[in-house]
């Protein structure tokens, strides 16, 4: 079970890395939907 939380942990920190990058990319690129 910990194992588990530590993988869910993981993920949603990549997906808020991810998320971040994307907001960047947004600001740089004006013509992205």
């Amino acid at each position: 079970m910990l194992q588990l939380k530590a993988m869910v942990g993981e993920l949603m920190m990549k997906n808020e890395l991810l998320a971040e990058k994307a907001r960047l990319l947004e600001g740089n690129a004006p013509g992205f939907p």
